[in-house]
């Protein structure tokens, strides 16, 4: 009796955390930076009736990184320390969580075997249906897997979590995947504990950079192995078909995953969201800012909306080495963003709203939207004879991590920045126009015929420091310390301390600035139509989305991309529209 007036009264909060999620007041100034509400847009005449609302939440984390009692060890305190917020992503209504890269290992992925075993675990395939939580007896090489498996299921919740994945590829027994052992009668799948020299030969053993989906029930529903390695000489390179990234939920909606530089490259996302017409993507990374274009919010943002879907972008907190910044970007609407980007303010974990509709070139059937169901009791309540899988819930659900409230922007001094070599670019400043009524055309063009166009005013202020560049480039652009080259062609203004190009976005130390510059539009004939747009501003925050307005029109030689503004941008650092020629890479 008493356990069920409990149950009765925790599916009241519930209820109430769901109904209260639907009256959110939204912020009037566009993209969110820093915010833990829901953020709605407004009901648009003529939206599509199947549309499909969900709760997501992305985590910028930063790991426990204490390597001194193993890997093992190392795997499984970050396990529970990202149980805890899955938790809390769950009291405030979230169906999907998605975790960085990194966020098991920390950056202490390891190189050598030894550390890389220790540090790895066993996935199971999607199409085997496996529940890692239902285990009897799991290893070393399961037990993280085992954890977050019951995590999900007694969360009822999708995570989505990166880990470091062993396979022996020419072992000699079948793993059993109820149990989490390996079968002793023959077959040729991989083992369930790898050990070089024992179980498996060391030249058998491959390791991948891997994403896994967790379903509600705590099922394995996807795995997905890193494409595009950067600089993980000592993993795999993934070999899956595109499709292997994708999977579908419970509550309707069907997401491709990607890690970190694959967002770079075509495949999988973008080659799942051509031909299936998905809507949903699904980054974990650990990514490393790059000024002027290509940090954390621009890339995320840009991505969005420039391929018109919503991006859950999960990533690694470490402002020293340059990694920081997550959010839910709603491409797929152009609703404003809800991210964090702050170098102050440690493990911060995002939560908002987002509207989709069902891929147009996907079978699914889509669940009735619901309240979270919890399967968890009251904490202090006697069980019944209390299961393992009750024990998730005692464990997890009533942990409080602490939210990092957002503080004012600036650079940090423990927040560093790569910097792209602008000397390759064809640039020039932009000159003062004579009067605020008076406007003024700029253009400037560089390889394959390559051009930009700036309309704009520019009048004069003698008060004002620093100025700002017209940037045109087409060809190769090459990161990674020169190991990997890529085809881009970008259009950008980005202010600049002085007259030399590699003044630009040196903003470090440095006083954020007001200007008199006025951008109208600016607009590039691309080869292709993956033009990423982004507009930064020198408070390191994304400028209001509502006050901008994007599009990629095809002509019969080319593409034009064009932004236009409805006011002028205070403290721009950077106006860009980049673009990824997939089809030139060397």
């Amino acid at each position: 009796m008493i356990r069920a007036v409990f149950l009765f009264i925790a599916a009241l909060e519930i209820v109430f955390l769901y109904l209260s999620s639907q009256h959110v007041n939204t912020d009037p100034n566009g993209d969110v930076p820093g915010t833990f509400s829901y953020s709605t847009g407004d009901e648009e005449e003529g939206r599509e009736t199947n549309t499909i609302e969900y709760i997501a939440a992305v985590l910028d984390y930063e790991a426990y990184d204490d390597v001194s009692l193993g890997g093992l060890a190392l795997l499984q305190e970050n396990a529970r320390i990202l149980l805890g917020y899955a938790a809390q992503a769950q009291r405030q209504g979230a169906n999907i969580i998605v975790f960085p890269e990194h966020g098991l290992t920390s950056s202490h992925t390891g190189t050598t075997v030894e550390m890389l075993l220790s540090r790895s675990q066993i996935v199971p395939e999607p199409v085997d249906e496996v529940i890692p939580c239902d285990y009897t007896d799991a290893t070393n090489a399961s037990k993280v897997l085992q954890e977050l498996s019951c995590g999900a299921m007694e969360l009822h919740t999708y995570l989505v979590v990166q880990m470091t994945e062993q396979q022996c590829v020419h072992a000699t027994a079948e793993t059993d995947f109820e149990s989490g052992v390996p079968n002793t009668d023959g077959g040729n799948g991989p083992m369930d504990s790898a050990q070089p020299g024992e179980d498996c030969p060391e030249r058998d053993l491959l390791f991948f950079n891997t994403q896994v989906v967790f379903s509600d029930t705590g099922m394995v529903v996807a795995k997905y192995r890193k494409k595009h390695l950067y600089v993980e000489n000592h993993l795999s390179k993934g070999e899956q078909p595109d499709e292997a990234a994708m999977f579908t939920t419970s509550f309707g909606v069907t997401f491709t995953l990607q890690i970190c530089f694959d967002i770079m490259y075509s495949d999988p996302a973008i080659s799942n969201i051509g031909t299936y017409g998905l809507h949903d993507a699904i980054l974990s990374t650990n990514w490393i800012d790059e000024l002027p274009f290509l940090t954390a919010p621009q890339m995320w943002k840009a991505w969005s909306e420039g391929n018109k879907v919503n991006l859950l972008a999960s990533n690694y907190f470490k402002p020293s080495e340059g990694a920081l910044g997550s959010g839910i970007f709603r491409g797929y609407t152009s609703e404003p963003a809800t991210y964090v980007y702050n170098a102050a303010a440690g493990t911060t974990l995002v939560v908002g709203k987002v509207t989709t509709s069902p891929p147009t070139n996907v079978s699914t059937t889509r669940s009735d939207f619901r309240p979270i169901q919890s399967h968890c009791q009251s904490p202090g309540v006697q069980r019944e004879k209390p299961d393992s899988k009750e024990r998730f819930c005692e464990l997890y659900s009533h942990s409080n991590p602490v939210e990092s409230k957002a503080l004012p922007l600036h650079v940090a001094e423990n927040q560093t920045f790569l910097h792209e070599d602008l000397q390759r670019y064809n640039h020039s400043i932009i000159e003062w126009t004579d009067t605020h009524s008076s406007n003024c055309t700029k253009t400037l063009c560089h390889e394959d015929g390559f051009c930009c166009t700036l309309e704009y005013n520019y009048p004069r202020n003698d008060n004002e420091v620093g100025l700002f560049m017209i940037l045109a480039y087409s060809g190769l652009v090459v990161k990674g310390g020169g190991i990997y080259p890529m085809y881009s062609q970008i259009c950008s203004v980005v202010f600049c301390l002085n007259a030399t190009v590699m003044s630009c976005a040196r903003i470090e130390g440095e006083p954020v600035r007001h200007s008199s510059l006025r951008v109208h539009e600016l607009r590039g004939n691309f080869g292709n139509r993956h033009v990423y747009p982004s507009v930064f501003t020198q408070n390191l925050e994304l400028y209001n989305s509502k006050n901008w307005e994007f599009d990629v029109q095809e002509r019969p030689d080319f593409f034009t991309g064009v932004i236009r503004f409805k006011e002028a941008v205070q403290s721009l650092l950077s106006l860009t529209l980049f673009s990824r020629w997939y089809e030139r890479d060397p």
